[in-house]
């Protein structure tokens, strides 16, 4: 192999990322950002960070509580404001809530 390539993600310097945005943004009346796991990686508080507003989502019965919360508090301490959050795979059959198989339609 030739010399060694950097990873792409290595060449998404802040810097070009809220360049990137801001062009995205001019161009389009909505642009959606799916970023890695908050916690796992740091470019997830970055990009937290350029964007007008975040969607903090949770896989049900699997994400720990406590990582929830980490999560939550971490973007909190740096100022950001999350606009809602997502509750993913949840087992409708599962859950006695009688209103629950009204939303069926609505699982993926």
């Amino acid at each position: 192999a030739k010399g060694a390539q950097p990873a792409s993600a290595d060449l998404l310097t802040p810097e070009l990322l809220s360049t990137m945005l801001e062009h995205l943004k001019f161009c389009y009346d909505l642009v959606l950002l799916n970023g890695p796991a908050l916690l796992a990686v740091s470019d997830a508080l970055l990009m937290a960070k350029l964007v007008d507003q975040r969607v903090y989502v949770v896989e049900h019965d699997k994400t720990p509580r406590e990582a929830v919360t980490r999560g939550l508090n971490t973007l909190s301490d740096a100022g950001l404001q999350v606009s809602g959050v997502v509750l993913t795979k949840v087992d409708l059959s599962r859950h006695a809530e009688p209103y629950a198989a009204s939303y069926e339609s609505y699982h993926v």
